[in-house]
């Protein structure tokens, strides 16, 4: 609900209804950060959303005990389009989001542009109540909603 409307039933007005393909009516949380979200019929991905990384949070507007996280000015999300009818596991694992690439398109860091490095286990250090050592979400309240999240907030 949080990224788009969603249907009561299957063949509600604006769903299945007899128009060419579902209308997909974005949320308000997907368009709070940066451009506007759309979706690609035709391979099945979305673009410019926040849920999927098209965020940047700035260091000036970071409360000063958090400040050392940041290598630079603005922290980045990834702005991933994630593939909606591949099932794999793929489209959300940790990084793509707000991780780094390579060349190649190879997650090479799960921390967002603009962040110290850290490697997995460490998240849970300043990210605790929201995230474990091992990298899973422990409360999805806090993961992907729009605040930076640290230190048990």
């Amino acid at each position: 609900t949080e990224c788009h409307t969603v249907p009561p039933a299957f063949d509600s007005q604006g769903h299945i209804d007899g128009t060419p393909g579902a209308e997909l009516v974005f949320g308000d949380f997907t368009t709070t950060q940066l451009g506007d979200p759309s979706y690609n019929r035709g391979n099945f991905t979305c673009s410019n959303t926040y849920c999927h990384g098209n965020f940047e949070f700035k260091k000036s507007d970071a409360p000063g005990p958090s400040q050392f996280a940041y290598t630079g000015d603005v922290m980045r999300g990834r702005n991933y389009s994630p593939i909606w009818n591949v099932v794999d596991g793929s489209q959300a694992a940790c990084g793509t989001c707000h991780g780094q690439v390579d060349a190649q398109n190879n997650i090479t860091s799960i921390v967002p542009e603009g962040h110290i490095p850290f490697p997995l286990d460490a998240c849970a250090t300043c990210h605790s109540g929201i995230v474990d050592a091992q990298g899973n979400i422990i409360d999805a309240q806090k993961h992907i909603n729009g605040d930076r999240n640290v230190f048990g907030n």
